[in-house]
């Protein structure tokens, strides 16, 4: 295979990796005293029985102090999820990891509305660059 050819399917696969989109635009920080992780529903109410897995939520947990960008798929995901919930918001909801370890029931947590639940417009994620500041209050 000549140089010129390798080079050529070189770029040409470059350019097909290159096709993924990932919005990463949301930041979560953690100001609260305890370890956090973050879900969004397209209601203001948690009732997806496909996130009932602890054991995801407490692989993705945000320490205090720390900072987490919130990766979806697609290009202006964190848009387009906006744009088509039920609100025209993005509803985070809020779970203590410390409540995940001794429930470990999504389903009876939302249940029992062991959580906080933030919801946003766009022009006020936008107003604050994407970030969301989560604190004991």
């Amino acid at each position: 295979m000549t140089h010129r050819l390798r080079l050529c399917i070189g770029v040409f696969l470059l350019g097909l990796s290159g096709c993924d989109y990932y919005d990463s635009r949301l930041r979560i920080i953690n100001e609260s005293s305890s370890a956090i992780c973050i879900e969004s529903y397209k209601d203001t109410i948690p009732k997806d029985h496909k996130t009932n897995h602890p054991e995801f939520y407490l692989g993705h947990q945000i320490l205090p102090g720390d900072t987490s960008a919130q990766t979806i798929p697609g290009k202006d995901a964190w848009i387009i999820e906006i744009q088509t919930n039920r609100n025209r918001r993005l509803n985070l909801f809020i779970y203590k990891i410390d409540t995940v370890r001794k429930y470990h029931d999504m389903a009876l947590i939302n249940k029992k509305r062991l959580f906080k639940q933030i919801s946003l417009t766009q022009e006020q994620l936008e107003i604050n660059n994407w970030t969301v500041k989560i604190s004991d209050k």
